[in-house]
């Protein structure tokens, strides 16, 4: 299992973009428009997806031997190939809704769907680090 170098590569896929995202200044004409909020969401919902993935991959790869070992990352993914596809959906809707209309409850939004995100992820990474 090589769920350790998963992990490592996508801290550091993600420490790298808040540092790189944090310090930079967007063009004003380009397709942000300067939205440095939105330019961060974006980089969070891929990095957020590719770690679900990632994790979910890693369980079918081995599937039988976590089973053995913790039944209970079995049953996190199970759940999580049910309840992400419409978490995913719902908070994309939310992001396209933010990029048209840039308000405050929009933007209200898009943070409460992503901190669902953000808690699903944090249960991958707590039940992968055991």
């Amino acid at each position: 299992m090589k769920n350790k170098s998963y992990l490592i590569y996508i801290y550091s896929l993600l420490a790298t973009f808040l540092f790189t995202s944090s310090c930079r200044h967007l063009d004003q004409v380009g397709p942000y428009q300067g939205d440095q909020f939105l330019y961060t969401i974006d980089g969070l919902i891929i990095a957020s997806h590719t770690t679900v993935h990632t994790f979910l991959q890693w369980e079918y790869n081995n599937r039988d031997v976590l089973f053995k070992q913790n039944p209970d990352i079995n049953k996190y993914a199970d759940k999580i190939r049910i309840d992400y596809p419409p978490l995913f959906r719902i908070l994309m809707l939310a992001r396209d809704s933010y990029n048209s209309n840039p308000s405050i409850n929009n933007r209200d939004a898009l943070n409460r769907h992503l901190s669902e995100l953000q808690q699903l992820v944090l249960e991958i990474i707590k039940l992968q680090s055991l």
